[in-house]
């Protein structure tokens, strides 16, 4: 038996043999590229794989919401905000407030006038029970003035503030910076 070997057959089965692995990488880099569009992160295979160590208590965590400020009131009343709104602390269980239902709570700010609650979509004021937005949007912090006054760091306007909670305006330009 006589072996034949020729060069172009070896390198027609070694480019073949190389062109799988680089089109499983090429395919995974545009999967992983554009999985948002595709909607490939909404599937939800935490019930399927469950029994799985730590997959079900990692699905069980990913519920719960994430705190991402807290204030405590001057009446005792404790609000925590979250990733998905704002809630209530009445004894040991907490009451979704339904007006930011959903709504990412980055900041909260008491002042003698009302609550004022920075959120992704908007500044919220809370004045005898009633929550509106008083600004809409992206509001990243509320920070407390002595004088009783209020800013709030928008994403699109800059630093915005009140005395009142119902008007709100840039702060005054300093003169000597």
């Amino acid at each position: 038996m006589q072996l034949n070997l020729k060069a172009r057959d070896w390198h027609n089965w070694l480019s073949v043999l190389l062109v799988v692995p680089m089109l499983l990488v090429g395919f995974t880099s545009i999967f992983l590229a554009h999985k948002k569009e595709l909607g490939l992160n909404d599937i939800d295979l935490t019930p399927y794989v469950a029994w799985l160590p730590g997959y079900g208590e990692s699905g069980r965590r990913a519920q719960a919401p994430e705190v991402r400020s807290t204030a405590t009131l001057t009446d005792g009343r404790v609000l925590i905000g979250t990733q998905n709104g704002l809630f209530e602390v009445v004894g040991t269980s907490a009451h979704a407030i339904p007006e930011l239902g959903g709504d990412q709570i980055r900041d909260i700010a008491e002042l003698p006038w009302g609550i004022v609650v920075a959120a992704k979509a908007g500044v919220w004021l809370s004045q005898d029970g009633r929550w509106q937005r008083v600004v809409a949007g992206d509001a990243w912090n509320a920070h407390r003035h002595p004088d009783g006054s209020v800013s709030v760091t928008l994403k699109d306007r800059g630093i915005v503030s009140s005395n009142d909670g119902r008007e709100w305006s840039p702060p005054p330009r300093c003169v000597r910076c």
